[in-house]
């Protein structure tokens, strides 16, 4: 005879004396997980501006990147810049150390005893109407003016004399056939043969190693910048020029050469 779970359960109560209390069997529960819904369409403007607000960070980091980059060359440009005016501030002070002239001549040297030569060009235009608008008067001061170092110096002693070796020469510039040209030289470079030049003129007038004009020395600047120099019977090509900067310093040359190194 098979006795059941409840009447073994009142069975034991009633020999206990207790209340018979129905016994609840307790199912786990069970979680089913929910089932999984297709994901989503995006459109295309919400792709994009997921896209962007991933980019953006990275975005900002290239602009910031570049504002550092732009501000860096700026300080070099400008350290460049000080840098080269200072170099050529330096190079005009005499200095202390360099010996002085130890050829005193009156004129350029012939060409067989020039072992180097640097002429620079000066523009005085802008530095005279400074001038004017101060109230103070140009004159006296030549618009284009020449500027000649001459070293007659082995080459190996080039370096020690930084304003040659003769001292420096001077020759005003002037347009052929313009009246400045007639009235203070006259017919006198006429031999020169460079009417389609920009500028001519000659030795003299304002050096203290050249007080006196010698139209047996001059200079011929073409209307593309070459020069020639006329030294008694030679004519030296000296090429064409190293041009000056926009920003260089105020009242520096604005055109150099160098022979018997020539450019062009």
């Amino acid at each position: 005879m098979t006795v059941s779970h409840d009447a073994l359960r009142r069975l034991m109560a009633e020999r206990k004396q207790v209340p018979s209390v129905p016994t609840i069997l307790e199912r786990p529960e069970i979680i089913f997980p929910a089932r999984p819904t297709a994901d989503p369409v995006l459109t295309e403007g919400e792709v994009r501006a997921m896209v962007e607000m991933a980019v953006k960070p990275l975005q900002r980091q290239l602009d910031d990147q570049h504002s550092i980059n732009r501000r860096l060359l700026a300080m070099t440009e400008d350290l460049s810049i000080q840098m080269r005016h200072l170099r050529n501030e330096v190079r005009e002070q005499p200095s202390a150390t360099s010996p002085k002239p130890i050829d005193l001549r009156q004129t350029l040297p012939p060409v067989a005893d020039i072992t180097r030569l640097e002429v620079q060009l000066f523009n005085n235009l802008a530095a005279k109407a400074k001038q004017k608008a101060l109230g103070k008067s140009g004159r006296g001061t030549a618009n284009f003016k020449l500027k000649l170092n001459v070293w007659t110096c082995v080459k190996s002693e080039i370096r020690k004399h930084r304003e040659g070796t003769c001292g420096s020469f001077y020759m005003t510039m002037l347009a052929p056939g313009s009246r400045a040209l007639r009235n203070q030289l006259g017919t006198a470079l006429d031999y020169l043969n460079a009417d389609d030049a920009k500028f001519i003129g000659c030795l003299g007038g304002s050096s203290k190693f050249s007080k006196k004009r010698v139209f047996e020395q001059a200079a011929i600047i073409m209307p593309d910048n070459r020069l020639f120099l006329q030294i008694g019977d030679q004519r030296i090509d000296c090429g064409l020029p190293q041009i000056a900067p926009n920003d260089f310093a105020e009242g520096a040359h604005v055109l150099r050469w160098h022979w018997p190194d020539i450019i062009g």
